[in-house]
């Protein structure tokens, strides 16, 4: 494993301290306007020799049609069997060949990725390097040309230093998912274990030269680590998650399509830019979203990360003429309130129903669910309920929460009301499935008025299941406004009331620090499941919010969160953000 991520090695090469520098009078040459955008993408499902997939193909027409969307001059979607070895290769020289300098090209790759023995001793730290595997790939024998190899990806980069060259990687190599599965369902993540190829297409092809060229080779004999010098400067990586983490396939929430999560964050952004009449994305904001968005999809299970670019490394959005009020290159000025409208869309939440005990009728247990239908397919469910073991499950596998525990009131982070428990129905407990539900449907419709305006919301030390006794912290930065408010939707759906508190020894200010992040302190107590902090920065004190909260705080009140956000966030500019804590016995 490399140190820096797990998406194709030449994005974990940063060349050092001056980086950033050097890249910001790079990438500072040419106004956002006068650049063309151009894009490459490659989506494969359909594999000959390895498990299919399901959501590749679909990432790749969202990042096609996003940029198309985006006034992109040219872009090549190549996939399944069309995306071959030698016509990625020729699709890429021909949009080259067409580019002007300081131009800007997407390279985009969904599906499965794995990794070989290194082609030249000393080229690679871990000993291997890393790969996109392609529709007709087999590891022996001359299918064995059907792959990608990290070397030649750098290589091919490093041929046009005048061009800038966003990569997205939407795959992994190896690693494990951040909290083990639970749920009764299967997962198909990206990743091929590492590879042991046979009569190597690719060793005839290159010979002595080296995959990544002569000057691999050169580096390895002096003993130098090659991918150690640095991604090629005019390139900025995103990878799908890192080295220890593994990309699954989730559902799109609107479209209830097969997708990953960095695709789909990354088309969202890029969409919501467009519309907003922006004429360029910086690497920054690009970073920023694209982080929070994947966060929020996958509820912490995978980070994106990036490599190379620089803080004036911008993607140009040429949709139509600009226009002089938008010559900073940023969203227009209401970009911060165009969720609170968007957010009222219907979110229609599904819930696989299994494992119901024989005494438990149908007509006892359907009108628990409340707002949430049912759906016979748990590949898509937004949740999955097993009755007999009395759990609610995510998407993902977390357990959201565990009807059979003890109700405990805890502390202040985690403060939970106590509740009644309900007589058994056949034998189990169902009547708490009900503001379970009403909860999770709250934390989507949450989720999608976050999706452009998020702050960054970091748990430390880690988005991993936490044990009872531990200490976590969440952490808030990047805001734009110093107002903040803070709650908490508890596993049950119970409203924490958290911040700003005026009672007793608790004599919380209005306005936090704009310069700094602001730390939450959290202990880890039951009950346990899925805990989600929302937390929002705003131009004003929101008194009528925080009184409101105050009268739901300690009940189960999550159906109300959406008109209580309706009532005080309308016209107000706000940034909004949500973040998971999954924790257990």
């Amino acid at each position: 494993m490399k140190k820096h991520g797990s998406f194709l090695s030449i994005t974990h090469h940063l060349v050092g301290t001056g980086w950033l520098f050097w890249l910001s009078i790079l990438f500072a040459a040419t106004p956002v306007s006068a650049a063309d955008l151009y894009g490459l993408i490659i989506g494969v499902n359909d594999y000959q020799s390895f498990p299919t997939l399901d959501g590749a193909v679909n990432d790749s027409n969202d990042i096609a049609d996003a940029l198309r969307q985006a006034g992109a001059k040219q872009v090549i979607l190549l996939q399944d069997k069309e995306a071959d070895r030698d016509s990625i290769f020729s699709k890429w020289k021909s949009l080259t060949s067409q580019a002007k300098k300081d131009d800007v090209l997407v390279f985009a790759y969904a599906g499965h990725g794995s990794q070989e023995k290194e082609h030249v001793a000393n080229s690679e730290q871990s000993g291997l390097d890393e790969n996109f595997i392609l529709a007709n790939f087999a590891d022996r024998g001359q299918t064995s040309y059907q792959r990608i190899v990290d070397d030649e990806i750098d290589a091919l980069f490093r041929e046009t230093p005048d061009l800038k060259i966003l990569f997205i990687a939407d795959s992994c190599h190896s690693g494990t998912m951040t909290r083990a599965f639970s749920a009764p369902k299967k997962f198909k993540t990206r990743s091929i274990p590492a590879l042991n190829i046979e009569n190597d297409a690719l060793t005839a092809l290159y010979g002595s030269k080296g995959r990544g060229g002569e000057n691999v080779i050169a580096s390895a004999k002096k003993g130098e680590i090659v991918n150690d010098r640095g991604v090629a400067s005019n390139v900025l990586g995103i990878g799908a998650v890192a080295d220890d983490q593994e990309v699954v396939e989730i559902t799109d929430p609107d479209s209830k399509q097969p997708r990953a999560a960095l695709s789909m964050a990354f088309a969202k952004v890029l969409r919501f830019d467009v519309a907003n009449k922006a004429r360029g994305i910086s690497s920054e904001r690009l970073q920023h979203l694209v982080t929070e968005n994947v966060r929020m999809l996958t509820d912490g299970q995978q980070t994106p990360q990036f490599s190379g670019g620089g803080v004036d490394f911008s993607i140009p959005i040429n949709a139509r003429p600009p226009s002089a009020h938008e010559g900073d290159g940023k969203p227009s000025a209401n970009a911060e309130v165009a969720t609170t409208t968007a957010a009222k869309q219907p979110t229609e939440f599904t819930v696989f129903v299994t494992n119901v005990p024989h005494a438990l009728a149908e007509n006892q247990w359907r009108p628990i669910l409340g707002q949430a239908k049912t759906t016979n397919n748990n590949q898509t469910a937004n949740a999955i309920w097993d009755i007999g073991k009395e759990k609610v499950f995510s998407q993902l596998g977390d357990v959201i929460y565990d009807g059979r525990q003890q109700k405990i009131q805890e502390t202040r982070a985690f403060s939970r009301a106590k509740t009644q428990a309900a007589a058994p129905v056949g034998g189990v407990e169902i009547a708490y499935a009900t503001k379970v539900f009403d909860k999770l449907i709250a934390v989507e419709r949450v989720k999608k008025r976050s999706e452009v305006v998020s702050p960054t919301i970091v748990l430390k030390p880690n988005d991993r299941l936490h044990r009872a006794g531990e200490q976590v912290t969440l952490e808030t930065s990047n805001q734009k406004y110093p107002c903040l408010t803070l709650f908490n939707i508890a596993s049950d759906g119970t409203i924490n009331y958290l911040y700003p508190i005026q009672d007793g020894t608790i004599k919380d200010p209005l306005e936090v620090p704009m310069n700094q992040p602001y730390l939450l302190n959290l202990n880890v107590d039951p009950p346990y499941g899925g805990d989600h902090f929302v937390v929002i920065f705003s131009e004003k004190p929101l008194t009528g919010l925080h009184k409101e909260l105050q009268d739901m705080n300690g009940g189960q009140k999550a159906n109300q969160i959406e008109a209580v956000l309706d009532r005080h966030l309308q016209a107000i500019k706000h940034q909004i953000g949500i973040h998971s804590v999954f924790t257990g016995p």
